[in-house]
C-alpha cells in the first residue's frame, strides 16, 4: 500500500468579490462614523489596507517624498 496525502482548499476563504464588498462596507461605516475624510484617524490607512483589503501596508501608488524646488518656495 502506497502512502498518500489529501490537500483540501480553504473552505472558509472569501472570494475577491466578497472581500471587496466587506472592505466597501467597512469604509462606508468608517466614513459615516468619523465623517468624510476623517476615517484615517479611526483606522490608519496601512492597517485598513492589511486588515480589510489583504494588501501590503504600503500603497503601490504612493508618491515619493520629493523636496520642493527652490522656485516653489
Amino acid at each position: 500500500m502506497q502512502p498518500y496525502s489529501v490537500v483540501w482548499e480553504n473552505l472558509f476563504a472569501l472570494s475577491s468579490e466578497k472581500q471587496a464588498l466587506i472592505a466597501k462596507d467597512v469604509a462606508t461605516a468608517l466614513a459615516q462614523y468619523a465623517g468624510q475624510g476623517m476615517a484615517a484617524t479611526v483606522v490608519p490607512e496601512p492597517e485598513f489596507r492589511q486588515t480589510y483589503l489583504g494588501l501590503s501596508a504600503e500603497s503601490d501608488f504612493a508618491l515619493p517624498d520629493v523636496p520642493p524646488d527652490d522656485e516653489d518656495l
